[in-house]
């Protein structure tokens, strides 16, 4: 029934307990386990099964829809039998079938397959007397589930307390994210457009890191995958969160990488113009083949270190470091447009921000996993504070000099514009003219920093304002084309 596509029949959330089976000879060495764990059944007509960021304890389907129970500590169990008994305020769910754990590891099931059954849940709405004795929640309409895993086998029993999750609410929840999320991107995209054309209009791209458009390339890579299965793991939302993906993939694959091209090709222009065709592919190749080694690697480091993932995303929100640096020791300046700068850092923020910090976030281990320390204000008044002082410090370098506050003995060599002309220039030709701007240039001028006379390491004089407006376009000497250090 296309009707039902995408329809969430209920989700059911709380805890379980895992404990040795009484007087059975296999329960020698069981633990005893608490968690959480989490009922679905969602619509089959769907169209694609569910993928969980916990562990799948029973998968089964019943009327046409697809019901999982997961588990964490993992335990993973398949080929499930089942009957439900019962209608209306109350259902019972009897099921069997077998468990491999071969691949978990449990400490104490010794068992590679354990026989399940039968399992006994519940799913009943709970009584007025029920509520007022405490054993449940405040009566508003929602479901419990109270069920029984048992497996001979392997000696062990698990029991669990469910209660029903407000769907509809979360559903809004998850919209008004994802069109947060949208927006953001679009800003984003918008955001790198106007730094590429600034780039563009006084060869910009040459200043840019790599390593930081690399980052933010890497961090949209990631969202796009993260939310992609987030999707996947409660496929009532999954259009929604495909949306977000598709946004994330759009900027990350058509603008960043593109972005990350135009840098490396302006730093590498004589080999393009130089090398044919095949240099092009040779260096494209170099190009692609780090930065997506760099993505797949970055992705299994995710995978396993996820407990880790608020330490992550507080190293990653560093992005604008690799920028400073570059400009300390190139000496470039304004090489980003300040509203990219200031667009970017504000935009990146705000997911960060509402997964630790946001009281009503969709991230709180309800249905999706919440960041391992969230919610958590410290950390979220780092990023504030860690993004500030970024673009605290590049506008610094912007108004007194990339290496103003740098001291001068953990400065780079620096090549000195005002060093002595060469004789030669003086006694033999006369004044030299200035080939930019066709004007003599005095020599002797040291008062005008428009009209002082610079020379280049390969001994070709300029005045100092025309040399600086040149090299805001081409880093290439303009009597012989030989490449320019920066001027500081």
């Amino acid at each position: 029934d296309s009707s039902n596509v995408g329809k969430p029949s209920s989700i059911y959330r709380g805890v379980y307990t895992m404990t040795p089976l009484d007087d059975s000879p296999a329960a020698e060495g069981v633990p005893t386990i608490e968690g959480e764990v989490k009922l679905h059944m969602i619509s089959k007509g769907a169209g694609m099964k569910m993928m969980s960021l916990s562990e799948v304890l029973m998968r089964f389907e019943h009327n046409d829809e697809w019901h999982e129970l997961q588990l964490s500590p993992a335990i993973g169990f398949h080929n499930n039998m089942f009957a439900m008994h019962g209608h209306g305020a109350q259902e019972e769910l009897i099921l069997s079938g077998r468990s491999d754990l071969s691949r978990f590891r449990l400490a104490g099931v010794t068992k590679p397959v354990c026989e399940i059954g039968p399992a006994r849940i519940t799913i009943r709405t709970p009584s007025r007397d029920e509520v007022n004795s405490g054993e449940v929640m405040v009566l508003d309409g929602k479901k419990v589930a109270v069920g029984t895993v048992v497996s001979e086998n392997c000696g062990f029993k698990i029991s669990m307390n469910l209660r029903e999750i407000d769907v509809k609410k979360l559903g809004r929840k998850v919209i008004n994210y994802s069109i947060l999320n949208n927006i953001i991107t679009i800003l984003q995209i918008r955001f790198f457009l106007l730094q590429m054309q600034h780039g563009e209009s006084n060869n910009g791209h040459a200043k840019v890191s790599l390593l930081c458009i690399g980052i933010q390339a890497l961090m949209d890579a990631y969202d796009s995958l993260i939310h992609l299965f987030l999707g996947l793991s409660a496929q009532f939302m999954f259009n929604t969160f495909s949306v977000v993906a598709l946004f994330k993939f759009i900027l990350f694959s058509m603008l960043e990488v593109r972005y990350l091209l135009l840098v490396w090709r302006s730093r590498r222009q004589n080999q393009f113009n130089e090398g044919g065709m095949d240099s092009i592919r040779r260096e494209l190749s170099w190009l692609y083949s780090r930065f997506y080694g760099t993505l797949l690697v970055g992705m299994v480091i995710l995978y396993n270190f996820y407990q880790y993932l608020n330490v992550l995303i507080i190293i990653m929100q560093c992005y604008w470091v690799p920028q400073i640096i570059y400009d300390i020791v190139r000496g470039h300046k304004k090489p980003l447009s300040w509203r990219f700068i200031v667009g970017i850092s504000v935009t990146r923020m705000i997911v960060p921000l509402y997964a630790l910090a946001c009281p009503y976030t969709i991230f709180n281990n309800e249905v999706y996993p919440a960041l391992p320390s969230a919610p958590n204000s410290a950390e979220a008044t780092l990023i504030v504070c860690l993004q500030v002082a970024q673009v605290a410090v590049m506008w610094a370098q912007a108004k007194f000099g990339p290496r103003s506050f740098v001291p001068w003995i953990c400065l780079p060599h620096v090549y000195n514009y005002y060093r002595a002309v060469p004789a030669v220039h003086d006694e033999e030709l006369g004044a030299p003219e200035c080939v930019i701007c066709m004007n003599d240039i005095d020599l002797s001028e040291t008062h005008d920093p428009e009209s002082r006379p610079v020379i280049t390491p390969c001994d070709h004089v300029f005045h100092a304002g025309c040399l600086e407006q040149w090299m805001d376009v081409k880093m290439e000497c303009p009597t012989c084309r030989g490449e320019l250090p920066a001027m500081t």
